[in-house]
C-alpha cells in the first residue's frame, strides 16, 4: 500500500504484515533474544519494529533473492540485538 507522496505504508491489518508477525513471534532466536534483553530494555520494541522493518523491505524491494533476506535478518539481529544467528536455507525450510 503506497501512500500519495511514493511512501510504502505498512499496516497492522495487512495479511502480509500479520504473516511476518506471525513468523517472529514464533521464531526461537528472536523470542530469547526479547526474554534475555539482548537489545537492551527495549528489546521487545525492537522486535516489534523489526517486524515494520522486514515488512517495508519486502514492499520496497522487488525480486528479492533468499540471500538477501537472510543478509537483513542477520545484520538487524547483530546490530540490534547484538545476537548472532546462522539463517541458512535448511533452517528456514526445517521450520516452515
Amino acid at each position: 500500500m503506497a501512500a500519495s507522496s511514493g511512501e510504502v505504508v505498512s499496516t497492522e491489518s495487512d495479511l502480509f504484515y500479520r504473516c511476518i508477525e506471525r513468523i517472529f513471534t514464533n521464531w526461537t532466536a528472536l523470542k530469547y533474544a526479547v526474554q534475555m534483553g539482548t537489545g537492551g530494555t527495549e528489546s521487545k520494541a525492537k522486535a516489534h519494529w523489526m517486524i515494520s522493518a522486514i515488512d517495508q523491505y519486502f514492499k520496497e524491494n522487488a525480486d528479492l533473492m533468499e540471500s538477501e533476506v537472510e543478509d537483513i535478518l542477520a545484520d538487524i539481529l547483530n546490530t540490534e540485538f547484538d545476537l548472532i544467528a546462522e539463517i541458512g536455507r535448511a533452517s528456514c525450510r526445517e521450520r516452515v
